[in-house]
């Protein structure tokens, strides 16, 4: 499928100057309040009901999203809302030469013009070997300066499942992962009946609430994306839609790839709590509630003067480099220039002293002052955490009971170690008994023979 995104010829008004020299239009941005929906004839003429629609026709109708199936979609320019002009490119219907002959039409009658400012092409494909579906779109962007932004994106997605036992192994830890978050959850709801408003003084207990929240989000989204599957899978067999969409199971399993790896993250950050009476993880967390002040303050002019040179960079380079054509991308790129990473670009740039000063200067103030004063920060605050584990001994004298008792039970041998130790220690409790025994009748017989 083939699809464009137009610009609203009404945008924008000419100004009296530019009338005086023959200009008779203008173009605003693209955006989401002056697209272009409206229906034409060829050559982009309006639609007139006399006159009887021919092949072409067809592709200069105005399709929305909902009758395409599909999502907005970011692009490094522009950020389109899923509707457009759309040519369809029936490979299984029409032969190559037909297609070609259909475009080159297209062409003549100016399906892409001035006015236009994305093409799409998108299509699917599936490896039966790796049992993969891909969802591929390529996008060509047109900004207003005549350039063209080229994007091509690739998502994989599994919609045949293999039913074998790893896969039942998967449904049955996922059962058991919910069965433990919603007994968590009856904990948490009675701890909070227990402690009222002292509920809320508590770090920990946000994290909990946030961990329910995006597991059940990640929950529901993998029911909808079961469903999405299931009836794509319909169409499929069906064999009824002209153009089968992967796009909305791709933006799903995508949405839930993201709430799986928040979980991840809070999950790790539970970790801390449970090893707090591990003596570096306790120092570390020390040295964080020690220096969350500075490092408010430090991140605040971080941030002012890192944010003051990435827009001094993008204003320089956006229409030269890739990695600075977005000031998102470009905020991206110089954090990365802080942990020494080189872009090319920047260097190879001769025509522009401006841009080979501004990075001397980001090297020198950014990495080398700022690092430099972040790294005293946290060092100053490690020796006082330091200071404060050691005279802290409950939670590390529990750290060593626990590894004690660890190591006595599995030894270096494990629970054959153990059990050898337990049937040598029982034999010596025998001896002493025997011992014992005989001890006490030693003493009876001599006081038998004094009296």
């Amino acid at each position: 499928m083939m699809s464009s995104t137009f610009v609203n010829s009404k945008s924008c008004k000419v100004s009296r100057i530019t009338e005086k020299i023959n200009i008779d239009r203008c173009y605003y941005d693209y955006g989401l309040f002056n697209q272009e929906k409206s229906e034409f004839d060829e050559y982009w003429t309006r639609k007139n009901p006399n006159i009887t629609s021919n092949k072409y026709s067809e592709y200069f109708q105005y399709k929305s999203s909902d009758e395409l199936e599909t999502y907005p979609y970011l692009g490094q320019y522009y950020n389109f809302y899923g509707g457009g002009y759309v040519y369809f490119l029936d490979i299984g219907k029409n032969s190559l030469e037909q297609i070609q002959t259909d475009l080159e039409n297209l062409e003549k009658l100016s399906w892409i013009d001035a006015h236009t400012r994305g093409v799409f092409y998108e299509f699917q494909v599936y490896n039966p070997y790796l049992n993969l579906f891909a969802y591929c779109t390529i996008l060509l962007e047109i900004i207003p300066t005549g350039k063209i932004i080229k994007t091509i994106f690739f998502e994989p997605v599994i919609l045949f499942e293999p039913s074998n036992s790893f896969a039942a192994f998967i449904i049955a830890i996922n059962i058991i992962f919910l069965i433990f978050t919603i007994f968590f959850m009856i904990k948490e709801i009675r701890l909070i009946i227990k402690q009222k408003l002292d509920y809320l003084k508590n770090f920990w207990n946000y994290v909990e609430w946030t961990i329910f929240v995006f597991t059940w989000f990640t929950f529901s989204m993998y029911l909808y994306r079961l469903y999405a599957k299931e009836d794509l899978i319909d169409k499929i067999k069906s064999h009824k839609e002209k153009v089968i969409k992967l796009q909305m199971v791709c933006y799903w399993n995508g949405m839930m790839s993201v709430c799986l790896g928040f979980l991840s993250f809070l999950g790790t950050l539970k970790f801390l709590k449970l090893l707090r009476f591990n003596r570096s993880i306790k120092e570390f967390m020390v040295t964080m509630r020690l220096c969350g002040n500075d490092l408010i303050n430090f991140s605040l002019l971080f941030l002012f003067i890192w944010g003051a040179f990435s827009q001094l960079i993008y204003l320089e380079m956006h229409d030269k480099a890739k990695s600075f054509s977005t000031i998102i991308s470009t905020f991206e790129s110089t954090f990365l220039m802080t942990l020494n990473k080189l872009y090319k670009e920047i260097y190879v740039e001769r025509d522009s002293l401006l841009i080979s000063v501004v990075t001397i200067f980001f090297y020198i103030v950014v990495v080398f002052s700022l690092l430099s004063i972040f790294i005293t920060i946290i060092t100053d605050n490690f020796s006082k955490s330091a200071r404060a584990t050691d005279s802290d001994e409950e939670g590390l004298l529990v750290a060593e009971f626990l590894k004690e008792k660890f190591l006595d039970y599995f030894g270096k041998n494990g629970k054959i170690e153990n059990r050898k130790k337990k049937h040598t220690s029982s034999q010596n409790n025998q001896n002493i008994d025997e011992y014992e025994k005989k001890f006490i009748n030693i003493i009876e017989n001599i006081d038998l023979k004094l009296k």
